[in-house]
């Protein structure tokens, strides 16, 4: 009998170890499963995100990697040919890992549908779905880590958009759903829950964690600067400063765990998103959640975000001060923090001095508009 040959499709969703998922096991190969590549490119998110946009390269991964424009078409279309090369496979299991996919409109996802079941594999969809308190803390941190920008009405409470097209257009048997909590996990470990539902003995890979949470003063020196600071992604030399620069915080400013700063969830928001939940899906939070509603009160972020503990700012005027940098009397800890970010530029090439030095005159002059009592 021939094996049935099928597709799982790891939609994510966001902040429920998607990326030690697709570290751990990334390149697997078992000969009954394997995990889909995009030719040089292990991990699926790039791809598949380049492959369902209609205007690529203006993708904030394209631009932070200096691809042009032709670059990204030259990877859409060697891309496209590896997953079509992947789809024709005999081997009975392949397997995709994408959380950012989940994020896309419906009439994309459904083509990718398509597009794999038009290979004769069958198409299984899997996702974790994480509860909401820890879910806003976390989604937070990574929004500011990821983004140069402060985030408007915040809201990472998207489960009916996430996982409704998919209940709309596959079966529910091919849906999996599952709790994110430890407990509920094979091995209180996402890795090892879901090489387990693929098939993938755990002697096939090495789990892997990516993704460490950041502590509560680092998560607000971000939210500060990326207030003050208004560039600093979309070009490689910018994303690299960004990460030399989260890389600095976190190796020198201590502090506790980020607590979930409850009062600024909307209940009303939450209290819709949890009713579809347990009505469509069957899991349920809304009891687990009920002893924190009183304190949701959709409060704005910004003032929680910028109650740095004592100890944080002097550990900031520390690191201007190693760093040889001169501002202003009085500079608020978003201009301090900007001038450690420009500190990580790194030196470019000779004939490009001119235009860098340009570049930063006018994030310098921006910075000056920027200057608040506060920033």
């Amino acid at each position: 009998m021939t094996p049935l040959k099928r597709v799982i499709l790891h939609i994510g969703l966001p902040k429920t170890g998607s990326s030690s998922i697709q570290a751990s096991l990334s390149g697997v190969d078992t000969g009954e499963v394997r995990v889909v590549r995009f030719g040089e490119t292990l991990f699926h998110n790039l791809p598949l995100a380049t492959l369902l946009s209609d205007d690529p390269a203006r993708m904030r991964q394209h631009l932070n990697r200096g691809h042009s424009p032709t670059q990204v078409e030259a990877r859409r279309a060697r891309w496209d040919a590896a997953f079509d090369t992947e789809l024709a496979r005999r081997t009975p299991t392949l397997v995709l890992s994408a959380e950012v996919i989940s994020n896309a409109p419906p009439d994309k996802l459904h083509a990718l549908a398509d597009r794999i079941e038009a290979s004769g594999r069958r198409l299984e969809v899997f996702a974790y779905v994480r509860e909401p308190i820890g879910l806003f803390g976390s989604a937070l941190q990574q929004r500011l880590k990821l983004f140069d920008r402060l985030p408007r009405d915040f809201d990472p409470f998207q489960y009916r958009k996430r996982l409704e097209p998919w209940l709309d257009r596959l079966p529910r048997e091919r849906i999996t759903l599952r709790d994110f909590r430890p407990e509920a996990l094979a091995g209180g470990s996402p890795v090892q829950d879901f090489a387990a539902h693929c098939g993938i003995a755990p002697d096939a890979f090495k789990e892997k964690r990516r993704n460490e949470s950041l502590n509560a003063e680092v998560t607000r020196l971000l939210w500060i600067f990326n207030d003050a600071m208004p560039v600093s992604t979309g070009r490689p030399r910018l994303a690299e400063a960004r990460k030399g620069f989260l890389r600095l915080l976190k190796q020198t400013i201590d502090g506790p765990r980020f607590a979930t700063p409850v009062a600024c969830i909307d209940p009303d928001r939450l209290d819709a998103e949890l009713d579809w939940l347990a009505t469509n899906t069957g899991i349920d939070y809304r009891a687990s959640v009920a002893p924190f509603r009183p304190d949701m009160t959709a409060a704005p972020l910004d003032p929680i975000m910028r109650e740095l503990a004592p100890e944080t700012v002097v550990r900031l005027d520390g690191l201007v001060a190693k760093a040889g940098l001169t501002l202003p009397q009085g500079a608020g800890p978003g201009r301090k923090l900007a001038a450690l970010y420009l500190a990580q530029l790194a030196p470019e090439p000779h004939e490009r001095e001119r235009s860098e030095r340009s570049f930063a005159a006018r994030i310098k002059a921006l910075l000056r508009l920027k200057e608040t009592s506060g920033g």
